[in-house]
């Protein structure tokens, strides 16, 4: 019954909703996820007598009740107190375990792709090397020191100080990493609207993904110069004036306002479904005379099932390296399959 309350309990609170989710992470407790999520006292006292690890052992430095039986919650922090805070501390091969503990995390827990430098969790300077730090000089030196038995890693750390353990420069630059590294997460998780440990780089919207180059490409088309705003979330165009009235877009132009191909592609296509006629791209709302020749107004072939069979035989054309092989038409325009 307590298992299936725990469970039912953590599935509403990752379900979707208008405030983000919160995630139970219950990774940490005896035997790991294959370990049974709810325990009796009894049963927690004989797994920490026969088979604790040293990194179980630094987890429960964190360990607080939260709810329930507040008699409960007495006992259970009184039966860890003796082996989060032992006795004559650590001994050296325990030094060297977590140290070990703390290399595979960082060798493996880290994200592909993601940068040590600005991961503000496991990089270098982040909220794990300040947190593993004040946890090590807490299981070494607690035990003699009531004042480090404290489960917030700010106060540890200004508990640290006042002991004489950590020096003032030293605690000034955990602490301001440490704050640092928080505010940086707390940012990322008000834009994205969820949790996020790495900082993003040069070229990378507010939702993760790679963001477009800030400069609108320019079309050429005619004498005249507008700027219409593309349909259904399509970039928009700059339309400028030149000589060269068939020009292709990108043609001639510096190699890094060349709009992409597929981009290009996917403008055209849906402004001749929004805007057939091209009146929309007109000065005026006309359509210059000599333009009218090369706009298909004529509505789309269908087959008999509704298909359109010039859409379909485009969907079969070969894709190169560059994108789609050959050119495409649209509305008198040229689009050019590479950049």
């Amino acid at each position: 019954m307590a298992n299936a309350v725990a469970h039912t309990m953590r599935r509403l609170l990752s379900e979707p909703a208008p405030d983000p989710a919160f995630e139970v992470d219950a990774d940490l407790r005896p035997e790991g996820r294959q370990g049974a999520l709810v325990r009796s006292l009894s049963a927690f006292r004989e797994y920490y007598e026969r088979w604790v690890s040293v990194w179980e052992v630094q987890a429960l430095l964190r360990a607080v009740p939260m709810a329930g039986d507040p008699e409960l919650g007495a006992d259970f922090v009184a039966m860890i107190d003796p082996i989060r805070y032992p006795e004559g501390g650590l001994t050296d091969e325990q030094v060297a375990e977590i140290r070990r503990i703390k290399a595979r995390v960082e060798r493996e827990r880290l994200p592909r792709g993601a940068d040590p430098a600005t991961h503000t969790k496991l990089g270098r300077g982040g909220l794990a090397d300040v947190e593993w730090t004040a946890q090590l000089l807490q299981l070494q030196h607690a035990a003699d020191r009531p004042a480090l038995r404290v489960q917030s890693t700010i106060e540890a750390l200004h508990a640290l100080g006042d002991s004489g353990l950590l020096e003032q420069g030293d605690l000034d630059a955990l602490r301001a990493a440490w704050d640092l590294a928080t505010r940086a997460r707390n940012a990322i998780f008000l834009v994205r609207g969820r949790a996020s440990d790495q900082l993003p780089g040069r070229g990378w919207s507010s939702t993760g993904s790679p963001e477009p180059a800030a400069t609108a490409p320019t079309w050429t088309r005619g004498s005249s110069s507008t700027t219409t705003a593309a349909p259904r979330g399509a970039r928009a165009a700059s339309w400028s004036g030149s000589s060269t009235a068939s020009r292709r877009p990108g043609r001639g132009t510096d190699p890094s306002r060349r709009p992409p191909a597929s981009m290009t592609i996917a403008w055209l296509r849906s402004l001749r479904r929004s805007d057939p006629v091209g009146t929309a791209r007109a000065p005026g709302g006309r359509v210059p005379e000599p333009e009218r020749g090369r706009l298909d107004a004529s509505p789309p072939r269908r087959d008999r099932r509704g298909a359109d069979p010039d859409r379909m035989q485009r969907r079969r054309r070969p894709v190169g390296r560059h994108g789609l092989v050959g050119r495409a038409r649209f509305h008198g325009c040229a689009v050019d399959g590479s950049r």
